[in-house]
């Protein structure tokens, strides 16, 4: 289960914005708070939101696989 509030947290930490992710990953702001509402993140998705938050492997799975 995905733990939005962790990743809120991370975006907001990272001086960044969902609109800002979901560009870097080629979908628009209201898919990606749909994807995080229904917890539908690929695998690649994940990948390039974890480099762009500076994502760490333990806060990855606390994050996306909580």
């Amino acid at each position: 289960m995905l733990n939005t509030d962790k990743l809120k947290s991370k975006i907001i930490e990272k001086n960044t914005t969902i609109d800002e992710l979901s560009k870097q990953i080629g979908i628009n702001k209201s898919t990606f708070h749909r994807k995080m509402r229904n917890n539908s993140f690929f695998v690649n998705e994940v990948d390039i939101i974890a480099k762009n938050l500076q994502l760490n492997s333990e806060e990855i799975s606390d994050i996306f696989f909580a």
